[in-house]
């Protein structure tokens, strides 16, 4: 009798526990994220949350000029990332690219301001020639120290679950 009993309270305790933890799936709130991905390991680098007005750039070195060259990119209302600006040293094989936005020149650099072209997915190839960092929160990522040659990285803004950002940080450990 006690047996069948204790059977009733533990089928009772996982209903509620699996009930639970459906209902957490589908109520935890949506985030949107910055991730950075390593597309030839499947391996996630950074999930950082973003939101409207988050910034961060790119860096490498032109591989005719040997000068730097940094790309800016904001997230727009729509969680959007827009290149918005690109700054280099020397004009050439090129560079710029495109001939969107504004273009001046200030203290001895080319700024190209004002480009707002939507970026849905960037693709980014890491070539330890071009010495390529990622600035993300004021802080400067060596690319050569996190990729190996000639992966590409693949940064795009998403929405993810909360739960599923909690998962990532256990993760990462």
């Amino acid at each position: 009798m006690i047996g069948k009993k204790h059977c009733q309270y533990k089928f009772f305790y996982i209903n509620i526990f699996i009930s639970l933890f459906f209902i957490a799936l589908f109520v935890a709130p949506i985030i949107h994220v910055l991730e950075v991905k390593d597309i030839q390991k499947n391996e996630i680098l950074f999930q950082e949350k973003i939101f409207p007005g988050y910034v961060f750039a790119t860096k490498i070195r032109h591989s005719v000029q040997l000068s730097p060259v940094f790309e800016f990119y904001e997230i727009d209302h729509s969680y959007d990332i827009i290149l918005t600006k690109t700054i280099i040293k020397d004009l050439g094989w090129g560079m710029p690219s495109s001939p969107e936005g504004k273009l001046q020149i200030q203290n001895g650099v080319i700024i190209i301001d004002d480009i707002h072209r939507k970026i849905p997915v960037l693709r980014f190839r890491v070539s330890y020639i071009a010495e390529p960092e990622f600035i993300l929160r004021g802080r400067t990522y060596d690319l050569r120290f996190l990729v190996d040659d000639s992966h590409s990285l693949e940064i795009l803004s998403k929405k993810i679950s909360a739960l599923s950002r909690i998962y990532y940080f256990f993760a990462k450990e």
